[in-house]
């Protein structure tokens, strides 16, 4: 049992560390919708399917413990166009996801200069 000021103390703030995993969540998500978007397998969309999920819990995770300016009216818009790749894997509804993770990662960027 550890006593009250013995163990490891954190190696870095946990803002940095939340922002370090959004960043690593985003890119995964964003590499595994390519691929998702790439192939005509459909073993293989639901694999990527379910890593997306994942990944997507990951970020809204990440980002509800992070409080930055225009950062959760993004979040929302992310979650939302993803459901809406989902229901309907357009070209358009790519296009706005890939859009709205780069626009996300920009907010971040920005809040955490």
């Amino acid at each position: 049992m550890t006593k009250v000021g013995e163990g490891d103390l954190p190696q870095e703030s946990t803002v940095e560390n939340y922002q370090r995993q959004l960043d690593r969540n985003l890119s995964k998500f964003s590499e595994t919708l390519e691929k998702y978007n790439q192939v005509d397998n459909l073993k293989e969309h639901e694999r990527f399917k379910a890593l997306m999920h994942e990944q997507m819990q990951l970020i809204q995770s990440a980002l509800s413990a992070l409080h930055q300016p225009g950062v959760h009216r993004m979040s929302n818009q992310v979650e939302k166009d993803y459901t809406n790749f989902l229901d309907q894997a357009t070209e358009e509804h790519y296009a706005r996801l890939q859009s709205d993770i780069e626009t996300l990662r920009t907010l971040l960027i920005k809040g955490s200069s």
